[in-house]
């Protein structure tokens, strides 16, 4: 391979994993903005994230279609291809952990700020709604059915969706 196709290759890798860390930090803007909303909505939080990555997987499969299409033909026919593959290699092993830190760090951000809003709420006094006395829960995530321990009315408890939304994201915490 020559001195200018390589020169192009390692340029096309830039740019590609530039790309990848520019969308990443536009994306720090708004999921600070979407946990900073008092109205927090999960299922908008994975929808982006899921946007995003497809974009990730779009840049790797075009680093990895440019590589087999124009790179591989070119190593072989005039050699240096351990170098490009090398480059290859290197920048997709770099692509795949910054995407997973960015996955990983956003998600337990999302978690930690779920759980803040949603323990105070698991743990407030829910009423009989035959007598008003207080009810004795026992599961704080989903719905349950409560018996009252004055009247003995069966009372149906459902979770707050910051409590419901928790479980689902992070079904290991405690409840």
């Amino acid at each position: 391979m020559g001195n200018e196709t390589m020169e192009r290759w390692r340029g096309f890798v830039q740019k590609v994993t530039g790309r990848l860390t520019e969308i990443m930090n536009e994306s720090n803007a708004g999921f600070e903005g979407l946990l900073a909303d008092p109205q927090l909505d999960p299922i908008t939080f994975t929808n982006a994230m899921n946007a995003i990555e497809i974009r990730y997987k779009d840049l790797r499969s075009k680093l990895a279609n440019t590589y087999s299409e124009q790179v591989v033909a070119q190593t072989v026919f005039g050699g240096g291809g351990g170098e490009a593959k090398r480059l290859l290699g290197e920048a997709e092993v770099w692509m795949e952990d910054s995407w997973e830190r960015f996955r990983t760090g956003w998600n337990g951000r999302l978690v930690r700020s779920v759980w803040a809003r949603a323990q105070p709420l698991m743990y407030r006094t829910v009423t009989c709604s035959r007598c008003g006395g207080p009810l004795t829960r026992t599961i704080f995530h989903q719905a349950e059915s409560v018996t009252c321990g004055a009247c003995k009315a069966v009372n149906s408890v459902s979770p707050d969706p910051p409590s419901e939304s928790l479980a689902t994201r992070a079904p290991w915490l405690p409840a």
